[in-house]
């Protein structure tokens, strides 16, 4: 059936077999025994910080048990599908339109799919990964009366208005720090009762690892370094949300006083055109080649692409780095932290709550390269300093920051939504 406007789209999410009838609760279609189907939303077509915690969740909740995670990934057999089917967790794809006022048609037959494969999967409550989820899935949730969870791992300082009518639909925000909190209200105000902070986890190294020392060896024999030689490290998505920039700028400074020193760029990019799922990431990517040849650092800078022996490569770096314009709660920084690897972080966002400067980590200003130059030295030439700091951030995350406490908060948060359904409130009742 071809769907033209939005009134005869309306008429058709209505129909019986697609509309969630009002008041129906969760578990009334003769299979309350049975676990509540969570939809994870997903928009990216890379894999990144959002995909990796998404992830670890989805796995987490499976795990526990009461729940069954299924991934809605965005686009056909992208890598994030594939991560999330190789680990067991069942993948549905979906497309969605941009919206637009002079041409909605794309937008909402959009949401026509997506509310089609809502009911197919019969999906009990939607968790979208990020904001851009919501986007997604929003309108096709309020049309079901499924209850949507909405996380928000990022700061969006280009927030477009397009985004602000789906984010009504959200039933509640979970938070990955105070600061993204903050943030978030300065562009769609979240009151206390709708929203809350739930912070991710460090994970224990995967039992397949390497320990620390044979780790290190066999990094860098693969790399071709000698085992003295010094290595820092940055390990995220090559693209503009990061400052790669100031860090390269950094590398020149610290190579001209350590010629050995390498620097590891650990995450996926763009290296290609045609293959580029964003453009603006192979772009970037490209930007950053000709300033790594404009500072000489050809021989000094290493693309690692994506890899999934992380453990192993923080043990080969003697320091981490996260250089950036904007965070939530990076992944990599509890990671790296929790396996006792020293971090140097920019103080953006919700870095601050975990890296705390001079007792779990050091900090230092935006786009300082001076500074981070000067971080990156001190770390490599003073050992004493170096462990200090890496054993500060063990014990703190170790302590703050637990996979038990963050799967029983969301199972919690589930579970308060789940229960709101069945009184059928409406949904879109948050103020911007």
């Amino acid at each position: 059936m071809e769907i033209t406007n939005a009134e005869s789209l309306s008429a058709e999410l209505r129909r019986p077999e697609i509309a969630a009838p009002l008041g129906e609760a969760t578990g009334a279609r003769g299979r309350a025994s049975l676990p509540s189907r969570i939809a994870y939303v997903l928009h990216g077509p890379v894999i990144g910080g959002v995909e990796i915690a998404t992830l670890r969740l989805a796995c987490a909740i499976k795990e526990s048990g009461g729940f069954r995670p299924i991934a809605f990934c965005h686009g056909e057999q992208t890598s994030v599908s594939r991560m999330f089917d190789e680990s067991g967790i069942e993948t549905v794809s979906y497309t969605a339109g941009h919206f637009s006022y002079f041409h909605p048609g794309p937008f909402w037959r959009g949401v026509h799919r997506f509310a089609r494969e809502l009911h197919r999967h019969r999906i009990d409550l939607i968790h979208c990964a990020d904001m851009t989820g919501a986007y997604h899935a929003g309108a096709a949730a309020k049309w079901r009366r499924t209850p949507l969870l909405c996380h928000i791992r990022s700061n969006f300082p280009n927030f477009e208005l397009r985004y602000k009518p789906p984010l009504l639909a959200v039933d509640r925000f979970a938070f990955v720090s105070h600061a993204t909190w903050r943030n978030f209200n300065k562009i769609f105000r979240v009151h206390k009762s709708h929203g809350t902070v739930v912070y991710d986890w460090a994970p224990p190294p995967p039992l397949r690892s390497l320990d620390g020392a044979a780790a290190r060896q066999r990094v860098r024999r693969e790399l071709g370094m000698e085992s003295d030689a010094p290595v820092f490290g940055m390990i995220a998505r090559i693209a503009p949300q990061k400052d790669f920039e100031t860090l390269l700028n950094a590398t020149a400074r610290v190579v001209a006083l350590l010629p050995s020193a390498r620097l590891l760029l650990v995450g996926e990019y763009q290296a290609t055109k045609n293959d580029a799922a964003y453009p603006e990431y192979y772009e970037y990517y490209q930007r950053l080649r000709r300033l790594i040849e404009e500072k000489q650092l050809s021989e000094h800078v290493i693309f690692m692409g994506f890899r999934d022996d992380i453990p192993d490569l923080l043990r080969a770096m003697d320091v981490m780095v996260l250089c950036t314009h904007s965070e939530g709660l990076p992944l990599v920084l509890l990671e790296a932290m929790g396996l006792g690897c020293p971090v140097i972080a920019t103080s953006v966002g919700g870095v601050p709550e975990l890296v705390l400067h001079n007792e779990t980590g050091l900090l230092h200003e935006h786009a300082d390269d001076e500074e981070l130059a000067r971080q990156i030295l001190l770390l490599i030439n003073d050992k004493q300093k170096a462990v200090a700091l890496a054993e500060g951030g063990r014990r703190f995350v170790s302590t703050r920051f637990s996979r038990e406490r963050t799967v029983k908060d969301v199972k919690d948060l589930y579970l308060r939504l789940l229960g709101a359904r069945s009184v059928a409130h409406p949904a879109g009742f948050l103020r911007s």
